[in-house]
């Protein structure tokens, strides 16, 4: 389990990085757009959160490819876990990981 998190965490922090850069060059494309093409500045808001959503979308779908894999290697329904990672991120990994510790503990009780 820990040579799992470990490339995980190898990973989200690639998509972080990426992610950060798309958002910081789009960053200043905007502002480049603000001050020299003359946007108005419901444009710019429009890039800005544009390029929010850059540094953030890489880790969602990397924490989704994550949950797709490990819920289809344990029998769990990938679809759902693949949805549930995509929109919640990296805590919905740890909700993952919870419920996969719980479903072992009820299951060695039994």
């Amino acid at each position: 389990m820990n040579k799992k998190i470990e490339i995980f965490v190898l990973i989200a922090c690639i998509a972080i990085i990426s992610g950060s850069l798309a958002s910081y060059f789009l960053q200043d494309y905007t502002t480049y757009l603000l001050d020299e093409a003359g946007i108005s500045m419901s444009q710019y808001s429009f890039y800005t959160m544009l390029s929010r959503a850059f540094s953030i979308l890489p880790l969602n779908i990397v924490s989704s490819v994550w949950l797709w894999v490990e819920s289809k290697k344990e029998n769990r329904n990938r679809y759902i876990w693949a949805i549930f990672g995509f929109v919640f991120n990296i805590p919905g990994i740890g909700v993952y990981y919870g419920v996969a510790i719980l479903d072992r503990m009820r299951n060695s009780t039994d």
